[in-house]
């Protein structure tokens, strides 16, 4: 199964588990703690792990669009690969990197786009869905990639159980 499925199967498990909590609820109930970054660092957001202690760096100057949609991908990375130090990747191995960064934003494109997006804005542009669900055009592409993927799959009817085991626990 490829990881976008995976993803997908992971944020269906974390929203049901957080019911109709926000995305800043389930990072507080989840012990993260949020940071901000001064308005002049380059970066809009990032995560980091220091001990047992989860952290989200967030940019003051961002938007609230720009702030969730970070947040969002931030959460990815606590979920999907919390132990990994992307601070470090981006001297040692930039590809790797890349799959993190990559595997983030999906993961914010799942967890703020639902999966009915097609039918709630038929015959709309990805500009037009983007705008009306604050979110990139980015993330709009990555879900819409995501849903075909997954119905294409489900049409050749090899949906397999998922393996969870490489991710941690929600």
């Amino acid at each position: 199964m490829c990881r976008g499925i995976r993803i997908r199967e992971i944020v269906r498990k974390l929203k049901a588990f957080y019911k109709n909590e926000t995305l800043l609820d389930i990072i507080h109930r989840r012990n993260i703690i949020i940071c901000y970054l001064d308005e002049n660092c380059i970066s809009n957001g990032a995560y980091l792990k220091s001990k047992d202690t989860q952290y989200i760096f967030i940019n003051t100057k961002l938007c609230d669009y720009e702030a969730r949609m970070t947040y969002a991908h931030e959460l990815g990375h606590s979920i999907l690969h919390p132990n990994v130090d992307t601070f470090v990747l981006k001297n040692t191995d930039p590809i790797l990197l890349a799959k993190y960064e990559n595997e983030a934003q999906i993961f914010a494109a799942e967890f703020l786009l639902d999966d009915d997006i097609l039918y709630k804005y038929h015959g709309q542009s990805i500009f037009d869905i983007a705008r009306e669900e604050y979110v990139s055009v980015e993330l709009v592409k990555l879900k819409l990639i995501n849903l075909h993927k997954s119905n294409s799959l489900n049409k050749l009817n090899n949906l397999e159980e998922s393996n969870f085991d490489d991710y941690h626990a929600i």
